[in-house]
């Protein structure tokens, strides 16, 4: 933690020791414990509020900081003994030292196992066979080298001082607090933590200013600065006081030496082992001490930790409710998610609920996004859209989206409405005034539809952000007709839509690509299609240098077919042109002629540039006085209205239409439309099974269906969203010049440097502006704090949408909830879980001061549901929406069912293994014939083992054996691409390793540059093949390949069965390996210690074939997806799984 944080530490637990009534001390009991209070339905009180809010606060800055091991920037800290020979060495050269250099030095540096033992103190490992143990330590300082010269020898030297900057200085709270918890004998009898914590910073404080303080000189006040031999001093002073202060005790060594491994010295895992000397000589000194180490930054300290990036917004809406009430306090996004829903309505099946869908179905909305026509949205989708409609009654949409459901359809569907309704919100506040556009009112009806896109998974929230102006992910029918600024957008874009904002890089970038752009085009709008910045760029050009200039210039009035435009405002100028109409009149006719094509552009310039120098200059004057004509006339302003009357003409007509249609619909006249009363489940005949209709496949059907989802419906809907681009464009264009004086400070804004005024900023007026160009902004959960640290003032913005929220801690959802009126939080608690980095026991040791959690099996306390490493952010949300279904025993909430990604077999385990088999199948089989999806069985001797634990070499020479054939010999079958994926961080490293090697050999060379320019990816190089298609489960959530390959690792002849259980513990991670692969799937991996697993036993079921070798597969005979089905899981009779015995080795 940085220091800096030490007030808001201290306004922590000032605000606990306030509301403490809450809780009591138990006598001889290490920490607080939170009274307990009977579970009730009753709405938590606002000290429970406020307490949980304290609770996810202390939890944030529980942070453990790192010794930096960047090897590949080479910023990797050293052992103390390498200190010497770079620093006091003078046969060595100095480093580098540069304004910004400093030194970092980390004391006591360790590993921490500690964080990860448990209630019996027999485990300090992780659980989780990813996690590595944290290499930390307990406090960490930067210096500053000064380089000097000796006036006398001219000999170089340094000399230092200590960094005054809050952020050089880190101190690990985390472990402070564990040591609390974990060890009391350090601590000071009936000394609380709130003391210990404070007593600890004034310990640190004391040892540096004692050790690495020079003295301060009493006129200037400046402290001296001292030698590095001073410094070194120093170092091993403060490391050895750290120790004899932090574990003073027998026993508080004995836990450090335990549970504290050191900190490895080099990659060989060569240890730097604590040392306490009383164990070489019982009279030394009883103390134990871990080594310090040093990084040096030539640039500038990049150690400086980046978070906590929550602990603000936590704090802040904590402080306003300790004043006053939360329900007065929190936006209505945010009150609903801590008290849930007491009302919420059970989903079953559609045949026994069908008023209840039936009532969910009825809206007929204005937008929809410009996808297919013949498809529209499922029953459940449609269901969700027509819940967000309901702003006010549903603060909170939670949808359960398992993979390949239409999460980000339906989303996109919201937002096309949300943006056809603020059109008509905004024309119903234009009046005659010329600020109308940033009016009160308006800005308002701006925030009310705006949209920010928000996810922890940053592929997520880049997916997303790509698609929305993505022209590829519109349907070719609408390609001609979508546009929002189109000409400003990439060529591969339909529009500026999105706003990809977030970490500093994005707003930057974002600013100086698209932004900055957007507002020179708006600005530039007065220079009546641009000809005046033009005459301005050839001016003083000779001819020569004129052409490209000019080609380039007609070249795009002839694109955007403005020459018409261009030539008609010439006539209409004429009468005060007749001096230039000798050159203008010839240069209009044969303009006229290249927009009807009988001249080609570069003849038109070419012969224009062929003057003499005389009529070159005569002809330069001529349209520099056009242009000022044009400006003093207004006709850029006239076109301008012309061009938003027509397009408000257009829109309004589809809105009768629209209107036109829903009469119809009221009225029965389903013709005119198009609409089947019962396929498009207007009538509840709709939900009745047809005569004879299995009870299933009757369920499954009417799933499918869409409701009010006729074709025709859809194109109108399509066109009303694309009219209101085109017309929220016109609009802009038409008022940009009242609104330039504001629009040049979003810049400021968006990069956090606008100078507020304001007591608690809000800048309504301004954010409003930025949503009104950019309807829709993206990003990172970690990057709102900062991103909308100028946005104070609660439910601001219309929207917000947590995408993949199973995968989202649970309060990093809260700052973008407190600045939404409405949220719909949208992910799958069976796909990946949140990483949390503090294990359970500690989390729970957290929770205990602030919240009643349960401490007994099959004991519920009301705390329960907000604990960290128990719940996301989509578990709490599916108890706050309207609805909730049941997925098997698991309650959720609205539930997407409706699967249109992987065909069978990989569709049938995932619905089996995680969703209770109630999701319905509706891809569409893939029409090529491929061999079967199967497990390859790869069985190893200890003998054949060459690196250890999940470096399983043997299975990565088969899986790449298997890439090569399927891309050599089954080309239709990895036309879609390929994805090596593991459970195991260790696994991926050896599968990167591995394809680097055989890349090294020439005969490799081809087949794996077609493997990396698979799925159109035909500039693709080997090392994106590696950075994009190899890694952990973890890193592909939210992608998808024709085909996947499932590479184990672990066995029991490794002595890995840890690994085994871990990954069959849940569904969870099985289940998103499995449904990555849209068409087909391998498993590489021991099949015997992988076969009895509750998750990994359903590899092979129908159209699975296991192969006990790479022959086996290259075998197989290549058939159609329905004839593979048919045909059962294929299993030689000796690998037919049989029950272990326990007793199997007795005999």
């Amino acid at each position: 933690m940085r220091f800096s944080l030490k007030e808001l530490i201290n306004t922590l637990f000032s605000r606990q020791s306030n509301h403490a009534p809450t809780s009591i001390k138990i006598a001889n009991n290490d920490a607080a414990i939170v009274q307990k209070l009977p579970v009730s339905t009753s709405p938590l009180t606002d000290t429970q509020i406020l307490s949980i809010l304290d609770y996810w606060l202390d939890f944030e800055l529980f942070d453990i900081p790192e010794c930096p091991y960047d090897f590949k920037k080479g910023i990797v800290s050293e052992a103390a003994e390498n200190f010497d020979n770079q620093w006091l060495n003078s046969e060595q050269s100095l480093p580098i030292i540069k304004n910004d250099s400093k030194l970092f030095i980390m004391f006591q540096c360790h590993r921490a196992g500690y964080l990860f033992v448990n209630n019996e103190e027999s485990n300090s490992k992780p659980l989780h066979p990813n996690t590595v143990t944290p290499r930390t330590y307990l406090l960490g300082v930067a210096l500053i080298p000064t380089l000097n010269t000796d006036a006398k020898t001219g000999n170089k030297y340094i000399t230092w001082q200590l960094s005054e900057e809050d952020q050089d200085l880190v101190i690990n709270l985390a472990t402070i607090r564990t040591i609390y918890r974990k060890c009391r004998s350090s601590i000071p009898k009936n000394m609380s933590l709130t003391e210990w914590v404070e007593s600890s910073f004034k310990s640190i404080e004391h040892l540096i200013n004692k050790h690495l303080s020079g003295k301060e000189d009493p006129i200037t006040g400046v402290q001296e600065a001292f030698t590095t031999e001073q410094l070194k001093q120093g170092i091993i002073e403060i490391n050895r006081s750290i120790a004899r202060e932090f574990w003073p005790t027998h026993a508080s060594r004995e836990f450090m030496e335990n549970y504290a491994k050191a900190v490895e010295v080099t990659k060989q895992d060569k240890s730097d082992e604590a040392i306490n000397p009383s164990k070489i000589r019982s009279d030394f000194e009883d103390t134990t001490t871990f080594r310090w180490r040093f990084c040096y930054y030539p640039d500038g300290n990049e150690q400086n930790q980046l978070g906590p990036f929550f602990a603000n917004d936590l704090n802040n809406i904590a402080e306003v409710i300790s004043k006053d009430s939360a329900k007065n306090n929190l936006s209505p996004a945010l009150y609903q998610y801590f008290q849930g829903n007491e009302k919420q309505s059970l989903l079953g099946s559609v045949r026994e609920n069908s008023n209840i869908y039936h009532s969910m179905t009825r809206g007929f909305f204005k937008g929809r996004w410009p996808e297919n026509v013949k498809y529209g949205l499922s029953l459940l989708q449609s269901c969700a859209v027509n819940l967000a409609a309901k702003r006010k009654d549903n603060p909170i949409v939670a949808v359960n989206g398992p993979p390949g459901t239409g999460k980000t359809t339906l989303l996109k569907d919201v937002i096309a409405e949300r943006f056809v309704n603020r059109t008509i919100q905004l024309l119903q506040h234009e009046s005659s005034d010329d600020g109308w556009l940033s009016s009160k009112e308006s800005i308002k009806a701006v925030l009310d539809a705006s949209i920010v896109v928000a996810s922890s998974n940053n592929k997520a929230v880049e997916n997303i952000s790509k698609e929305l102006p993505a022209l590829a992910k519109i349907h070719e029918s609408f390609h001609d007709d979508i546009g929002y600024f189109r000409q400003q957008a990439h060529s591969d874009e339909w529009g500026l839509f999105c706003a990809v904002l977030g970490n500093s890089s994005n707003r930057k970038a974002f600013c100086d690509h698209r932004l900055n752009k957007l507002l020179s085009y708006l600005k530039g709008l007065s220079n009546y299609l641009g000809l005046s910045p033009l005459v301005y760029q050839l001016k003083g050009k000779k001819q020569t240098e004129a052409q490209p200039l000019l080609i380039s210039y007609f070249d795009g009035l002839l694109t955007t077919n403005k020459i018409p435009s261009f030539i008609e405002a010439i006539e209409s100028s004429a009468n005060f042109l007749k001096p230039h109409m000798g050159f203008l009149a010839p240069f209009s006719e044969n303009l006229q002629k290249v927009a009807s094509s009988e001249m080609l552009i570069n003849e038109f310039v070419e012969k224009w540039c062929q003057l003499d120098e005389e009529r070159w200059q005569k002809s330069l004057d001529s349209l520099l006085k056009l242009s000022q004509v044009w400006w003093k006339s207004n006709i850029w302003k006239n076109e301008l209205k012309s061009e938003y009357q027509n397009r408000k003409e257009k829109f309004n007509k589809l809105i009768e239409r629209h209107e036109k249609a829903l009469a119809d619909i009221n009225s029965r006249r389903f013709d005119n439309w198009g609409i089947n009363p019962t396929d498009h489940l207007i009538s509840k005949q709709g939900y009745m099974l047809l005569s004879g209709e299995d009870p299933l496949d009757g369920e499954a059907r009417i799933q499918k269906l869409s409701p009010l989802g006729s074709p025709n419906l859809n194109q109108l809907r399509s066109e009303i969203f694309i009219a209101s681009l085109h017309l929220n464009e016109a609009m802009i264009k038409f008022n940009a010049t009242e609104l330039q004086e504001d629009l040049k400070l979003l810049p400021q804004l968006i990069n956090g440097n606008y100078e507020s005024l304001e007591n608690k900023p809000s800048h309504e007026k301004l954010w409003g502006l930025l949503f009104l160009l950019f309807p829709v902004i993206s990003t990172s959960l970690s990057s709102v704090e900062s991103q909308f640290r100028l946005m104070q003032k609660k439910a601001t913005i219309g929207l917000a949408m947590f995408d993949e929220a199973g995968q989202s801690v649970n309060y990093h959802v809260v700052g973008l909830l407190q600045r939404s009126q409405q949220a719909m939080i949208v992910g799958d608690p069976i796909q990946l879980e949140p990483v949390v980095p503090i294990q359970g026991e500690i989390d729970r040791g957290i929770a205990s001061d602030f919240i009643a959690i349960s401490t007994e099996d099959n004991e519920v306390a009301w705390g329960d549901r907000f604990l960290v490493s128990k719940s996301s952010a989509q578990l709490i949300a599916d108890k706050a929406g309207p609805i909730k279904a049941l997925i098997g025993r698991r309650e959720v909430g609205l539930p997407l069912l409706v699967h249109r990604r992987c065909t069978d077999p990989m569709f049938s385990i995932a619905n089996n293994i995680a969703y209770d088999n109630k999701m319905v199948l509706a891809t569409e089989p893939y029409k090529w014939k491929s061999i079967s999806s199967g497990w390859l069985n790869v069985v190893e001797s200890k003998a054949s083992i060459i690196r250890q634990r999940y470096h399983n070499n043997t299975e990565a020479t088969s899986a790449f054996e298997l890439v090569r054939y399927l891309v050599e010999q089954h080309q239709e079958m990895t036309q879609g691409g390929i994805y090596l994926i593991t459970p195991f961080t260790h696994m991926k490293n050896e599968l990167l390793s591995s394809w680097k090697a055989l890349y090294k050999q020439q005969s490799n060379r081809q087949w794996m540059e077609q493997a990396a320019q698979l799925d159109g990816k035909n500039d693709a190089e080997i090392d994106d093949f590696a950075k994009d298609n190899i890694g952990t489960v973890h890193t592909f959530q939210g992608k998808e390949a024709s085909v996947v390959i499932f590479c184990l690792a672990a066995s029991r002849v490794r002595g890995t069965t840890g690994g085994i259980k871990w990954v069959n513990s849940k569904p969870n991670l099985i289940n998103v390996a499995v449904t990555r692969a849209k068409h087909h799937f391998f498993v590489v991996g021991n099949y015997e210690d992988w076969c009895h697993e509750a998750c990994s036993s359903s590899f092979i079921r129908d159209g699975m074939s296991l192969y006990n070798n790479i022959n086996e597969v290259k075998a197989s005979m290549p058939l159609p997806l329905d004839e593979h089905l048919k045909n059962g899981a294929i299993v030689p009779p000796q690998q037919i799984a049989t029950s272990r015995s326990d007793f199997s080795d007795v005999w």
